[in-house]
């Protein structure tokens, strides 16, 4: 005869699986569970509407190159697989395709692992994305505003005195909107909006003029660890203090903003290597000699210098993001320079 405990254990496991297995199939996010090789075994309703799949019935899809664009998978292939292999998760944005209205749309990602509680072995990579189309509409609709009222503004220069009194209005305007899109909302930093449309501006002077920049892309170590032991309260205030760490240490000339979760990036302008590895390390012992109360917090960084054969801000960012990885490999709480990494 059975433990009567072992079978009400039994039932409170199964009706809890079957909770979480509604919330999860119900929610309002993407949610997919990817095999380590890439295969697809589990996509949630949700997930299914948006790439234009039957929402009921056996997948029609069975591995994820079949999701994501062709640009995403390889960022998949080449970057995200290493960044979950050792941070135990990746943010940020890719491409979807949807096989019904046969276009792809941007999502907000995040991968992370799924591992066996007893034995810790991976079990597979857990794919959350949430659509950004409206909002990415909506970005396009306020850079064109910007640019038509920056242009707006140079032609009324042109014109007489009398018209100076609405060139002041558009020009106050002009600062609010573009403060209202360039901001942080948690940490009151720059947002990565902002980094993107200054560092067009800055590779585009390198360019021009041969000047020297700069980048230092930074994450701070264990932050999934800290926020999965203190909660998201506590860490969203240590993603404060660290902004407000390196908003104390950035020079008047440098550009300072939230890249995205945890990751933060500076431009430093007029900057060569050597003095960028001597302002990542001032930035980086900053935050270490902080005096954390919960526990210490340090930071990990990659650098990265304009050159012909790294002319735009993707570049810049591609090779920052290598070198943080290797900062991360060779133990964290360090910053390197893409200059050091092993040419393939």
């Amino acid at each position: 005869m059975k433990d009567p405990s072992e079978e009400l254990f039994a039932l409170a496991q199964k009706t809890e699986n079957v909770k979480f297995r509604a919330l999860v199939e119900h929610s309002s996010d993407f949610i997919a569970m990817i095999s380590i090789d890439g295969e697809v075994e589990y996509v949630n309703r949700t997930g299914r509407q948006l790439i234009g799949i039957p929402l009921d019935g056996p997948l029609e899809i069975d591995h994820l190159e079949q999701i994501l664009t062709p640009e995403s998978w390889r960022q998949y292939k080449v970057t995200i697989r290493k960044t979950v292999t050792t941070n135990e998760y990746w943010s940020g944005e890719l491409a979807c395709w949807n096989y019904k209205a046969k276009r792809p749309f941007p999502v907000e990602s995040t991968v992370f692992v799924v591992r066996d509680p007893e034995t810790t072995n991976p079990l597979c990579y857990s794919l959350v994305c949430r659509d950004i189309t409206q909002r990415k509409q909506l970005d396009e609709q306020i850079r064109t505003q910007i640019g038509i009222i920056s242009q707006a503004k140079f032609e009324l220069e042109h014109k007489h005195n009398e018209l100076l009194v609405l060139n002041a209005e558009l020009e106050r305007a002009n600062l609010g909107l573009t403060e209202l899109a360039a901001t942080d909302s948690l940490t009151g930093l720059n947002n990565r909006h902002a980094f993107e449309l200054r560092i067009v501006e800055e590779t585009a002077r390198s360019a021009r003029f041969g000047a020297p920049c700069s980048i230092l892309l930074l994450d701070v170590d264990h932050f999934k660890l800290f926020n999965d032991t203190y909660g998201h309260l506590e860490g969203d205030q240590i993603l404060r203090d660290v902004a407000s760490i390196l908003k104390r240490e950035a020079r008047a000339v440098d550009f300072v903003a939230r890249y995205g979760g945890e990751e933060f990036v500076f431009i430093f302008p007029d900057t060569d290597p050597d003095e960028a590895r001597v302002a990542a390390e001032r930035v980086r012992l900053a935050v270490e000699r902080f005096p954390w109360t919960v526990r210490p917090i340090t930071i990990s960084g990659g650098i990265s210098t304009w050159s012909p054969c790294a002319p735009t801000g993707w570049h810049l960012v591609s090779l920052a993001d290598q070198a943080l990885y290797s900062s991360k490999s060779a133990g964290r709480n360090r910053t390197i320079h893409a200059k050091e990494l092993p040419t393939v």
